[in-house]
């Protein structure tokens, strides 16, 4: 595997700490500094560092001079000492097994297993998007994970998966490392100390509107969901399938919107994945779940309209704060180049859009023999230009997850953006048709 990628900490990533215990202080504390016990030196002194897994970060791949084993060795300055602490008591499936957690001069030094295979991301690299199978299979699978976590006495919260914390291992078992952003959910506390946790990854709460708790990976989890899915992000609209209702309910805002837990997520998408790979459905069946979908839709519509005016407003009061905290559903209505809330990429949109409408609205067209087109037959050739730049433009863009709907375009990027031209190619021959037949 990619051992870089295998323990590679994202540029994008914030890191902050619960103050208490980052800087707990035990009775082998003298002004404030921890230092090790001569058992804990020798038991160090056992791995032997063989190469250094990330350039800016204190990590490495160590063997153990007794067993000849491998194993990763960290050295952390932001941590929960508390989480390692149990990780190593309890020792989780499917999770990296701490085998040495000490604390040294306040950082802690973590000796964990090394878990041979590939990152999420490595995988979705080399081979592109997930089916929705392999995706759900993906999810069920942490949820496993995270059930034995969120159930401990107290609760481990995650707070940080995303696909480089996701390994595929060699014999086929889904597992989650790194465990760094991780906390116990504390009852007294209202809200998280500081940012821990990976930008667009990170749940409402990690920034301050709240104290994380297990619905905080719920969140991760949706949004994980979709990437799996599309190699993007739900503000994209790119995906509009069977799970996109059980996304929509992960990534809600307010944590009293989304499921309670991950047992309760977990059952959602088995039995959608049972539903939609039946057999055996009658068509009362059929006709009981396109009622549902298309209530739910018309319900989703009314519900995106409300929010988009509610976020329309929250924005121009405080764009700086309510930016990353945008709704994600609309967004994939708004015109290419509006949708990721950024003032540089608007700016460019307006002003292309302004070009466009300029340029149909004020050209000229002419015969065959360079006689002016006037009247009727003008108009309809400056609006049969506008609609071909709009069209080519909102395509190409993938304006309300159009482009995913169509055929072939699901199946890998290289065909996505050949099918992109072929579709952008057929929606101009197709305009110009219609241009024909009117003008005729």
């Amino acid at each position: 595997m990619d051992d870089r990628a295998h323990y590679a900490v994202n540029d994008r990533a914030h890191y902050a700490v619960d103050d208490r215990a980052h800087y707990a202080v035990n009775d082998r504390a003298h002004d404030g500094r921890i230092t090790l016990t001569l058992e804990e030196k020798y038991q160090l002194s056992l791995y032997e560092k063989v190469t250094r897994l990330s350039d800016d970060k204190q990590i490495w791949l160590v063997k153990n001079i007794e067993t000849n084993e491998i194993y990763v060795r960290k050295e952390l300055l932001l941590y929960n000492f508390e989480v390692y602490a149990q990780l190593k008591e309890k020792q989780f499936d499917n999770i990296p097994k701490v085998i040495e957690c000490v604390e040294e001069e306040n950082r802690l030094i973590v000796i964990e297993e090394y878990i041979h295979g590939k990152t999420l991301e490595t995988v979705m690299e080399e081979h592109g998007v997930l089916s929705e199978e392999n995706a759900a299979f993906v999810i069920r699978s942490l949820c496993d994970i995270l059930h034995k976590l969120h159930g401990n006495l107290p609760p481990i919260i995650h707070r940080d998966i995303k696909p480089s914390n996701i390994i595929f291992s060699s014999d086929g078992v889904v597992k989650l490392i790194d465990f760094n952003a991780a906390r116990e959910l504390r009852a007294e506390q209202n809200e998280d100390t500081r940012l821990m946790g990976t930008r667009r990854f990170a749940a409402p709460e990690q920034y301050g509107f709240g104290q994380s708790d297990p619905r905080t990976d719920i969140y991760a989890l949706g949004i994980t969901f979709y990437y799996m899915l599309t190699g993007d992000y739900p503000d994209s609209g790119k995906y509009a399938g069977k799970y996109y209702d059980i996304i929509t309910k992960c990534i809600q805002l307010a944590k009293e919107d989304r499921y309670p837990t991950v047992d309760e997520l977990r059952k959602v998408i088995q039995e959608c994945g049972t539903i939609a790979g039946s057999n055996k459905r009658t068509n009362d069946l059929c006709s009981e779940l396109a009622a549902k979908r298309k209530l739910a839709a018309q319900n989703r519509f009314y519900s995106d309209a409300l929010d988009f005016i509610k976020r329309i407003v929250q924005f121009a009061l405080q764009p700086k704060s309510t930016d990353k905290q945008l709704a994600l559903g609309w967004r994939r209505w708004l015109p290419v180049g509006f949708r990721t809330g950024k003032i540089w990429k608007m700016l460019i949109a307006a002003l292309g859009y302004v070009l466009i409408y300029a340029l149909c609205f004020s050209g000229t067209f002419t015969d065959a023999d360079n006689a002016a087109y006037t009247g009727f037959t003008l108009w309809a050739f400056r609006i049969d230009a506008l609609l071909m730049l709009l069209g080519c433009v909102e395509l190409i863009g993938n304006y309300g997850g159009v482009m995913d709907r169509l055929p072939l375009m699901n199946k890998s990027r290289l065909l996505y953006m050949i099918m992109t031209v072929i579709y952008t190619i057929v929606w101009c021959f197709l305009i110009i048709s219609i241009l024909a037949l009117v003008v005729s």
